[in-house]
């Protein structure tokens, strides 16, 4: 709204739709100058807005509603009377409510988002555990408290004002090995999405003195169940904006960035896992996964400076990815359900495409996003993920090892399946890599039969003839459950495409020099004749070179009147 001949424009902008009732409710005494006018601006009833400007001039101002939008506003139904429109009252609504451990203390952290009710009516917030004890109160629409709260598990909140309440109802996180694990290797941040189904709010569980609590960005990926208790699903086009600002360039040793994931088979170029925005400085992707299932980061020079693991993230199976970056050798290292994949040390690519090794990181103070790049418009995530976390250290390979064994021990169900190759050749073989959680004792392989895991891992080498699809079975309480992996089997030499043809043939000093082509890189049988009728005498070998020319000198045995020669392809077996 404006009054006056300043033009001066106040009330409200971002209206929460572009379609609704818009009204100003305007109060003075008289219209003389100098006089206060008081006003409120209501959307479908609810006051979004209010404020006063003072009449400048005797019977001869003017006063306005005024709406905005970047592509059309159409107006029906302009009424302007003497009374006024009553605004519409409301309580206020307990948006989010969530818990996380203070190990070591009596204490629960309790973390809110609260929406207020009618503008300007206060909020209480009140928070009580099951048989009703008050445990804390608050004024404070968002924010977190650290509280006592004895033996207690299971909490309400409960947020009021003059017109009603709110509640919401929450429960201590569940540990278990995994959780435990994590948690005594002290992390920075760690969001374990435990929260319901769209909650506005993703908790940070680290017990630091303010949490790096987080947002959902375009969707909400909360409220999905994994393999031991909450997942993030992210479909490709949301995200998580955290309050995380670490600067890589600040760390003592170096940092750590820790995720179980399950990446889509359709999942986008450099799928980034965990980012971070410039703020005042360069932000890059810390941990990202390319369309093939590379893993890679942009750490240090972008997409110029792309540093890939050697392994690569196979799609639709559980993973535990790690990547540690050291600053002092500089070096980052991946790793593979506890495995070491990769080292930036060679500064080269399993492409071929190289970086330099001897990087430097660089500052950035931005926040850290969770399945998306840092302008949140590209490279999304998409897939699952189930606990990630970012330690302002260095992991160790053993403490890596113990997260990938705690998550074993605390998981459910099958995790994955991978072979060690999906191509072989005729008469090879491959190994299968078989996970599963606590409960998975065995699985049924078809072609294969049984196979038993010893904490949550078996291997299989198969060798199949043909072309082989391998299903892995599991029933268990939630049914049955299955993977499967082809194996492509290719023949053990290529098949000739072009008859070895003879060039030349020279008589010298030590013998008869034949000169041939073929195909490149062939071996090829060298064969003698006296009569042309059988070629049983065996020269030997030959092989051809990488352009498909070959040459052998074939010894000439004295006291012979003719010899006929020839280059066979050899038989495949």
């Amino acid at each position: 709204v404006w009054g006056g001949k300043t033009g001066n424009v106040l009330g409200f902008t971002n209206l929460p739709s572009k379609l609704g009732k818009l009204a100003a409710n305007f109060r003075l005494a008289d219209f003389n100058a100098g006089s206060t006018v008081n006003y409120e601006v209501l959307v479908d009833g609810i006051i979004r807005g209010s404020g006063t400007f003072t009449w400048s001039e005797n019977n001869s101002n003017y006063i306005g509603v005024d709406v905005r939008d970047a592509a059309l506003v159409t107006l029906d139904n302009l009424r302007i009377a003497t009374d006024f429109v009553l605004p519409v009252v409301y309580p206020p609504t307990a948006d989010a409510f969530e818990t996380s451990r203070l190990t070591g203390t009596p204490n629960t952290r309790f973390h809110w988002n609260v929406t207020e009710g009618t503008l300007g009516d206060p909020v209480t917030i009140t928070i009580k555990n099951s048989i009703g004890t008050v445990l804390h109160t608050s004024n404070t629409l968002a924010g977190f408290a650290d509280v006592d709260t004895g033996s207690s598990t299971d909490f309400i909140l409960t947020a009021a004002n003059s017109i009603g309440e709110s509640e919401r109802e929450t429960s201590l996180e569940e540990e278990d090995a995994l959780s435990n694990a994590i948690r005594a290797d002290a992390p920075l941040a760690w969001y374990r999405f435990n929260e319901p189904f769209a909650s506005p709010l993703i908790v940070d569980s680290t017990p630091g003195p303010v949490p790096h609590n987080a947002s959902p960005v375009t969707s909400t990926p909360t409220g999905f169940e994994g393999p031991r208790d909450g997942v993030a699903n992210f479909t490709g086009n949301g995200s998580i904006l955290t309050t995380l600002t670490l600067d890589p360039t600040t760390t003592v040793a170096g940092h750590t960035v820790e995720a179980f994931v399950l990446r889509h088979p359709l999942s986008p170029v450099n799928a980034a896992i965990v980012s971070q925005n410039d703020g005042t400085g360069l932000g890059r992707s810390h941990l990202a996964v390319d369309t093939d299932g590379t893993i890679q980061t942009f750490l240090a020079g972008g997409a110029l400076q792309r540093k890939d693991a050697d392994v690569k993230l196979a799609a639709s199976n559980w993973a535990h990815v790690v990547m540690v970056v050291d600053k002092s050798l500089p070096e980052i290292r991946w790793y593979l359900d506890g495995v070491q994949i990769g080292s930036s040390s060679d500064g080269t690519n399993p492409d071929g495409t190289t970086f330099d090794p001897a990087f430097t990181l660089e500052s950035a103070t931005g926040a850290w996003r969770i399945g998306v790049q840092k302008l949140a418009n590209l490279n999304y995530w998409a897939g699952d993920m189930d606990e990630v976390v970012i330690y302002d250290k260095i992991l160790s390979p053993a403490r890596i090892t113990a997260h990938k064994d705690a998550w074993l021990a605390s998981a459910s169900g099958l995790l994955s399946l991978n072979a060690s190759n999906t191509t072989i050749t005729e008469g090879g073989s491959t190994t299968l890599t078989i996970t599963g959680g606590a409960d998975v004792d065995s699985v049924s392989v078809s072609p294969g039969g049984t196979v038993s895991l010893v904490n949550g891992v078996a291997t299989l080498q198969v060798s199949p003839t043909v072309t082989t699809t391998y299903t892995i079975s599991f029933t268990g309480v939630s049914g049955v459950q299955t993977l499967t992996v082809t194996i492509s089997v290719e023949p053990s030499q290529p098949q000739p495409t072009v008859p070895p043809v003879i060039t030349s043939g020279v008589l010298e000093a030590g013998g008869f020099r034949i000169r041939f082509t073929g195909i490149p890189s062939t071996t090829y049988r060298v064969r003698g004749s006296l009569d042309l009728g059988s070629f049983a005498v065996d020269h030997g070998t030959v092989a051809t070179d990488g352009t498909g020319l070959g040459e052998v000198l074939v010894p000439v045995v004295s006291g012979e009147k003719a010899h006929f020669y020839r280059i066979e392809e050899i038989p495949a077996p």
